[in-house]
């Protein structure tokens, strides 16, 4: 696809070449430097379609220039805009003959997960002001109190039944910008990027300090509530897990399920998507025929619906998918039951 590289790349160094051309298989491509400052060019590309209509792609009187990109040479960066100015440094990584690419749809997203990144380096270190915080908020923030009571918990059983395991609190802090594409700022940011992620962390830090304490506190419950429930080897969480991994591993649509309560047995086929996604086992998941003898034992009379842990056996066909008894050796090794 490209024919020049090198000469693309000679031309962005090159301050005083003002112009460059280079066809890529189906368009023309024309570079025009606009100066900015002494270190900074706009570059402008404009693209014709080469055609039997138009052989040569040569530009017409309805053909515009758009703003392809920014090259600093202090830094030797080349900053994209509109169109994708990699692809000319014959480059699919974000460094190629010496120089960096950046997509400008990226700018601030990058600025702000590197302010976010640094904020949350900050609390894991102790630098964030957390007494001062906890006054500003106070013993009966309401958001706090609806976190320890119930929205925490969930979140922790969420975490726990996608398998994550946490050796520490995780801290959400998603700082956002609303500073348009200025260009001021763009090159503030493209020429020291760590000053201007340190200046605007310490200014978020203290402006939204109430906030973050709270988002501190509440990964904490969280983390509280991930661990009670890991440590607990009884918590039917354990058993809702290993089932649901289970059944989507298998990839089945149906599965056979023999349950257990005050020593009555029954099998009963189930909707396999449905079976762990709940505490409990639906009727409504449970194939028409097997419904009858399901509500004999578990009906609202005898209990409610069966809970992951009066499951005892689960098969596809004539494969084993789960078993309660080999899942308990393996859940209470070196547990006291």
């Amino acid at each position: 696809m490209l024919t020049n590289n090198g000469s693309f790349s000679k031309f962005l160094e090159n301050k005083d070449e003002r112009y460059y051309a280079e066809q890529t298989k189906d368009y023309n491509n024309f570079f025009f430097k606009i100066p900015y400052d002494g270190d900074c060019d706009f570059i402008h590309i404009l693209r014709t379609y080469i055609s039997r209509y138009n052989p040569d792609g040569k530009p017409g009187l309805n053909d515009k220039s758009e703003l392809g990109g920014i090259y600093i040479y202090s830094s030797g960066l080349l900053f994209n805009t509109e169109y994708c100015l990699r692809e000319f440094l014959n480059c699919t990584d974000t460094v190629a003959a010496g120089y960096k690419a950046t997509d400008v749809k990226e700018c601030y997203k990058q600025l702000c997960r590197g302010i976010s990144a640094e904020i949350a380096c900050r609390i894991e270190a102790g630098r964030f002001d957390r007494d001062g915080a906890a006054k500003l908020v106070g013993e009966d923030d309401r958001d706090i109190k609806y976190a320890k009571e119930y929205r925490e918990r969930g979140f922790a059983e969420n975490d726990f039944m996608d398998g994550k395991r946490l050796d520490k609190p995780v801290i959400h802090i998603s700082y956002d910008t609303r500073c348009d594409y200025d260009i001021a700022a763009v090159l503030e940011y493209l020429r020291s990027p760590e000053e201007i992620i340190n200046a605007r962390a310490d200014v978020y830090m203290e402006a939204e300090k109430a906030m973050i304490y709270k988002r501190i506190v509440c990964a904490e419950i969280q983390f509280e509530s991930f661990k009670e429930i890991e440590q607990n080897k009884y918590d039917p969480l354990h058993y809702r897990r290993e089932i649901r991994r289970v059944t989507q591993s298998a990839g089945a649509k149906t599965v056979n399920v023999a349950l257990e309560r005050n020593g009555q047995r029954i099998m009963v086929k189930t909707d396999a998507e449905r079976l762990g996604w709940n505490n409990d086992i639906s009727d409504w998941n449970i194939a028409a025929a097997d419904r009858p003898a399901y509500k004999e034992v578990f009906g609202y009379k005898h209990g409610g619906d069966a809970r992951m842990d009066e499951i005892t056996l689960v098969t596809h066909g004539k494969k084993e998918l789960y078993n309660k008894s080999a899942f308990d050796k393996i859940l209470f090794q070196g547990v006291r039951q």
